[in-house]
């Protein structure tokens, strides 16, 4: 009898012990898990994986007082990159660095919890791109002053654009890069990526590539 007795107060304890792991976070202070309340921060198409088994101390300090009276008991530790970079390369030390980054804003292009879009990005790759650089700079059919990667007045991106149909990322690295203009490195994405030599000039620049032979250009 005394030995059913401690079998079911184990079984009590380690099922109530598996709960809490299935919970995920437990807000210390209402005793209850963190995605009772934050449902939409668990959910969606892609998901931070900080957040995997509904967990939210990895990026969240947890106090033990109420953080619907005071947003701090449950703000996160570091409101910078340096956050990101707790479990992420950090990109920020190196030649070429995207403006976002180089000013500490992960966020500026990607989402903290879930998103519909691949790498929770905030849209679509097309979309985001443009949220900064100007669209007609990139795909006039007269190259502006604006924009550097020209030949005379011919707009070589539009040129890229049209004749070679790539996107934004067939040439540049969202992050960081050793070449110059966020250029892709060799192998940054496996065997899809070109292999680019891009140099620049006072007036101009080059670019070798395994898409096409050594080819410059003037402004």
């Amino acid at each position: 009898m005394k030995t059913l007795l401690l079998l079911a107060v184990f079984a009590t304890f380690f099922s109530a012990r598996s709960a809490i792991a299935a919970d995920g976070t437990i807000d210390p202070y209402s005793g209850k898990p963190c995605y009772k309340c934050h449902r939409s921060k668990t959910v969606g198409e892609n998901l931070h994986g900080a957040l995997a088994g509904n967990a939210c101390a990895p990026c969240h300090k947890l106090s033990n007082g109420s953080h619907q009276q005071n947003h701090s008991y449950s703000e996160v530790k570091v409101k910078t990159s340096a956050l990101c970079y707790e479990c992420h390369a950090d990109f920020s030390k190196v030649v070429s660095v995207h403006g976002p980054i180089a000013e500490n804003d992960c966020l500026s292009c990607h989402s903290p919890h879930s998103s519909a879009y691949k790498y929770l990005l905030k849209v679509s790759v097309d979309d985001l791109c443009f949220k900064c650089h100007e669209q007609s700079d990139l795909t006039g059919e007269n190259a502006t002053p604006k924009t550097a990667f020209r030949n005379k007045t011919e707009n070589l991106h539009l040129l890229h654009i049209k004749k070679g149909k790539v996107t934004c990322l067939s040439c540049h690295s969202p992050h960081k890069s050793s070449q110059s203009h966020l250029i892709l490195d060799r192998n940054t994405k496996g065997k899809e990526t070109p292999e680019i030599l891009y140099r620049t000039s006072g007036s101009g620049g080059s670019c070798t590539s395994s898409c096409h032979d050594r080819l410059e250009y003037s402004r």
